[in-house]
């Protein structure tokens, strides 16, 4: 699941569901931009996902939590 609402952040630390979060906390940009950061970072957003449960992606970062 990709997200841009934090609240999908607290269900999955309370439930442990869905089994794989991608959160997406670059603010507000334009889609061309976000395109961009997925084009840019696609490769290792994969292995992470592989690896680990959620994983947080910023304008600048990506960040593994669990």
């Amino acid at each position: 699941m990709i997200t841009k609402d934090s609240d999908f952040f607290d269900f999955f630390t309370l439930k442990g569901t869905p089994p794989k979060l991608l959160m997406i906390t670059t603010g507000n940009i334009v889609n061309k931009e976000l395109i961009s950061l997925f084009q840019l970072n696609f490769e290792k957003l994969e292995d992470l996902l592989q690896q680990f449960s959620v994983i947080e992606m910023n304008n600048t970062d990506i960040i593994v939590h669990y």
